[in-house]
């Protein structure tokens, strides 16, 4: 049979974004580089002179975090957890000290994340009537927690090894000399050890754990039958993923009510063989086929 090449393309994207303002006299938030897993937050009150922050996190829903705020002046000030409306449809950053005053410390403000919420303000307010911090510099600020849920999928085609191989049957004489015609024989020896094809692949995975992506693919062999596969891969830097597991798919059979060693009515009942669907093993190769930048490629290479 003539095998025919099949051109998979399969495109997939997740997109994720959510607006963040800073509230502080018009100053541009700027961006924390922490790990983007870790349920601390970190803001030097003192060194960062009142500028605000935008800190991404993926967190799961009721996942314990906190807010350390580092020299401060916790009798001077008003501090405050608030939560954003989230749309329908590590280790904390070392502190700079500089010259140590007397009156800051560390206030440390906890909570707990609610899926509903999309992001938190953390504000940091004077109080009207407490007396100020000595020389410490100190102003009101907003801190912006944008909170993300931390899917990533990318998509990818290459080359499948399956045992999803098709049994060979023929035609011999029937042993019985009293009975005339043919039977049916299988030939083990010549049946493939295992089938080629070609497949485009899908990967799921959680930007907590990226090496451990799940794979959902989808082939289509030599004998244009279409195959489905899922197991887990395993990458090789940010395009190449080895991938195994179970492969789906439409294998050879004999007519019902034919066994090996039945005899047959006809010659040609061998001749466009039924098929049934069967579970067996595969192995695959594949590599990204999709130049769409970091939002496909990033679950291979790891959180920044």
């Amino acid at each position: 049979m003539t095998r025919k090449t099949v051109h998979l393309f399969l495109v997939v994207s997740l997109f994720s974004a959510m607006p963040c303002y800073g509230a502080t006299q018009g100053t541009q938030p700027k961006q924390s580089a922490s790990p983007a897993t870790s349920a601390t937050i970190v803001y030097d009150h003192q060194q960062e002179k009142g500028e605000s922050r935008i800190y991404t996190r993926e967190w799961d829903d009721g996942q314990s975090f906190e807010v350390d705020i580092l020299n401060t002046c916790p009798g001077s000030f008003e501090y405050e957890i608030k939560g954003i409306v989230a749309e329908e449809t590590g280790a904390p950053r070392m502190a700079q000290v500089g010259e140590p005053i007397e009156q800051l410390s560390t206030k440390t403000l906890t909570g707990k994340h609610e899926s509903k919420w999309g992001g938190y303000f953390v504000t940091i307010r004077k109080q009207s009537d407490s007396p100020p911090c000595a020389d410490s510099g100190l102003s009101d600020t907003t801190l912006v927690i944008k909170v993300t849920t931390g899917w990533q999928i990318a998509a990818a085609g290459g080359f499948v090894f399956s045992g999803l191989t098709d049994p060979v049957y023929s035609l011999a004489p029937n042993p019985d000399p009293n009975n005339a015609g043919n039977v049916v024989a299988t030939n083990d020896k010549q049946r493939d050890k295992v089938k080629l094809g070609l497949a485009a692949f899908v990967f799921v995975t959680k930007k907590r754990w990226p090496l451990i992506p799940l794979a959902f693919g989808l082939g289509v062999d030599g004998d244009n039958r279409t195959t489905y596969y899922i197991g887990p891969g395993i990458p090789f830097g940010d395009k190449a993923v080895l991938t195994g597991g179970l492969a789906i798919g439409n294998v050879s059979r004999l007519p019902n009510g034919m066994e090996p060693g039945a005899a047959v009515p006809a010659n040609s009942t061998l001749d466009n063989l039924p098929t049934q669907t069967i579970v067996r093993w595969f192995f695959g190769v594949s590599y990204s086929f999709i130049s769409t930048g970091d939002k496909l490629t990033k679950p291979f290479a790891g959180s920044n």
